[in-house]
């Protein structure tokens, strides 16, 4: 163990000291001698990269889907790559063995997005710079889908500085789903004017203590159509700053969009959430608002003024069992024009 240790910071100090800015670097970690890691892509290949592998083994020119290397001794080991990749963590054993995100790099192109560090549970994120994304995969491999999803052991996020406008294709759910030690999501400038679907985004997600506080203010989600589910879980705290959000003008569906905020953590009250400045929620129609604040034990105040609801013909639950829920700010100036079904709409 202690030799692929010191192999790892031997790779990690570099020739002369220098500081390499050129290549992604990111640190494994292996268990048992003669141990596989295998960066792992998509067919066809998009790969062109050259690989130092942190154990005095590099190889140029890699274009294989799935590359294996072996670690003859366990330990933890830097890799760093240049040139054209794209990862996608579609095997638990693999993601596992992640240790560290250190950077980007500006030698290295983000050839997809999707999956890229889905389930890595083990792994800290300390890259400050951004990623640089011009994509070749097809359509399904262009969107966030579960791109942090399971990352357990990553505690803050600040993404302001990635350039988010290439996202493409239907494929963006689960985004940050069920990180279960967050506090902190930045994502302030994103672009998500192409994002289609953002179901379950936070989903789950949340330190249970300190809770989790989302940056992420003026975001304009004018193709997105499917919001549901999108908060449902998620430990919010007061901090949170979602305000100024555009939605979709033809329409969104945001059934159960803050479902249980706060209810696994076990919270009671102490966020008060403010959802001002959305704008297109007249676009909000049919049972949208059907469960949408159900059971949401973390809120104390919510602030809805200048939503509009009035096509809406379904609102069964959406303020249920909301047991320390004290003030709907907005509550006197919604309009319910369109209501059919109010069913335990308020019922605590």
């Amino acid at each position: 163990m202690a030799l692929g240790t010191n192999l790892g910071i031997l790779a990690q100090s570099g020739a002369g000291g220098s500081v390499d800015t050129e290549s992604m670097i990111f640190t494994i970690t292996t268990t048992a001698p003669n141990e596989d890691f295998i960066i792992r892509s998509i067919t066809p290949s998009v790969n062109n990269y050259d690989v130092d592998w942190g154990d005095s083994n590099s190889e140029s020119g890699v274009t294989d889907v799935n590359k294996t290397h072996t670690y003859a001794v366990a330990g933890t080991y830097e890799i760093k790559i240049t040139g054209d990749i794209y990862i996608r963590n579609d095997d638990t054993t693999t993601a596992a063995q992640y240790t560290e995100w250190k950077q980007w790099g500006t030698n290295t192109t983000i050839r997809g997005i999707r999956e890229w560090f889905t389930e890595c549970i083990n792994m800290t994120y300390t890259a400050t710079d951004a990623p640089n994304f011009n994509f070749t995969v097809n359509a399904s491999y262009k969107g966030p889908y579960q791109l942090f999803k399971g990352c357990d052991a990553i505690t803050s996020l600040n993404l302001s500085n990635w350039d988010t406008s290439n996202f493409a294709g239907t494929t963006h759910q689960n985004a940050f789903y069920q990180m279960a030690n967050i506090t902190s999501i930045n994502l302030t400038g994103w672009d998500v004017s192409t994002v289609t679907n953002a179901t379950s985004w936070f989903n789950g997600s949340g330190n249970s203590g300190a809770g989790l506080t989302i940056t992420a203010p003026n975001l304009n989600w004018a193709a997105c159509s499917n919001m549901s589910s999108m908060f449902k879980d998620a430990n919010l705290v007061s901090a949170t700053d979602i305000t100024g959000w555009t939605l979709r003008a033809a329409g969104t569906t945001p059934t159960q969009m803050f479902r249980d905020v706060g209810n696994s953590a076990g919270q009671t009250g102490g966020c008060n959430l403010d959802l001002t400045g959305w704008t297109n929620t007249s676009s909000f129609g049919g049972s949208s608002g059907s469960y949408l604040f159900l059971s949401a034990y973390g809120l104390s105040t919510v602030n809805l003024t200048n939503w509009d609801f009035s096509n809406i013909t379904n609102f069964t639950g959406i303020f249920s069992n909301c047991h320390y829920l004290t003030d709907i700010i907005g509550l006197n100036t919604l309009r319910f024009d369109s209501a059919t079904n109010m069913n335990s709409a308020f019922v605590n």
